[in-house]
C-alpha cells in the first residue's frame, strides 16, 4: 500500500497524511471504547493524566492496537521516514499498568490545553477524530500551526517541541496521540 505524506512547511519536519476510511472505522471503535470508559462511575481511575490539561485521557489497550491495521500502516510509515524496516519500530507498552500503551485518547473541552513540551521516542503523532473548531497544534520552533480535520494524522520527531493552546469553546475535541520507539530503545 502506498501512502501520501505531505510536509507542512519546507524546513518543518511535521508530516501530514490522510488515513484510509477503513482505518478511521477502527479508530472510531477506539473512541467508542473511550466513551464507554469515560461514562463508567470509576472512570477517573483510568485517567491517563498526561502533561497539560485535558478533561479526560485514556490509554488504548495493546490488544486493540495489535489487531489494528493502523499499527501496521503507522510502523511502515515510520520506517519510510526514519529508515530501517518496520520491525525496527514499536509502540511502547507498560505491561501490568492501567496506562498500558503509549497510544492515548484525548477528550478536550473549554479550558483544556497542553503547554509547550516534547515526547519520548523516535516519532510521535496525533490522529484527528473530532475537531469541530479546527483547534490547532503549534510548533513554535518552525512557526507552524496545524488545524487537523477528521481523518488526518500528523507525524513528527518526538524531540520537536509543540503545544496546544487553550480551547475556547466547549465543543468536544477528540484526538489520539502516540509515540513510536526504536526496538533498541528501552521499553
Amino acid at each position: 500500500m502506498e501512502f501520501k505524506l505531505d510536509n507542512l512547511k519546507d524546513e518543518c519536519p511535521v508530516i501530514v497524511t490522510k488515513l484510509p476510511k477503513e482505518i478511521m472505522e477502527e479508530i472510531d471503535s477506539w473512541v467508542n471504547y473511550g466513551r464507554e470508559i469515560k461514562s463508567h462511575p470509576l472512570f477517573m481511575l483510568r485517567n491517563h493524566e498526561n502533561y497539560g490539561k485535558n478533561s479526560y485521557q485514556l490509554s488504548i489497550p495493546p490488544r486493540m492496537l495489535q489487531e489494528s491495521f493502523w499499527l501496521a500502516l503507522t510502523l511502515r510509515m515510520t520506517a519510510a521516514l526514519c529508515g530501517g524496516y518496520h520491525r525496527d519500530y514499536k509502540i511502547r507498552t507498560l505491561d501490568g499498568h492501567f496506562d498500558c500503551s503509549d497510544v492515548w485518547l484525548n477528550f478536550s473541552y473549554k479550558g483544556d490545553h497542553n503547554p509547550q513540551h516534547r515526547h519520548s521516542g523516535s516519532l510521535s503523532g496525533v490522529i484527528y477524530c473530532e475537531n469541530p473548531d479546527l483547534h490547532s497544534i503549534h510548533f513554535p520552533e518552525y512557526d507552524v500551526e496545524f488545524s487537523g480535520e477528521r481523518g488526518k494524522m500528523i507525524l513528527f520527531p518526538s524531540e520537536v517541541e509543540h503545544e496546544v493552546k487553550e480551547q475556547l469553546t466547549d465543543n468536544e475535541r477528540v484526538t489520539i496521540s502516540f509515540n513510536i520507539i526504536h526496538k533498541d530503545d528501552a521499553n
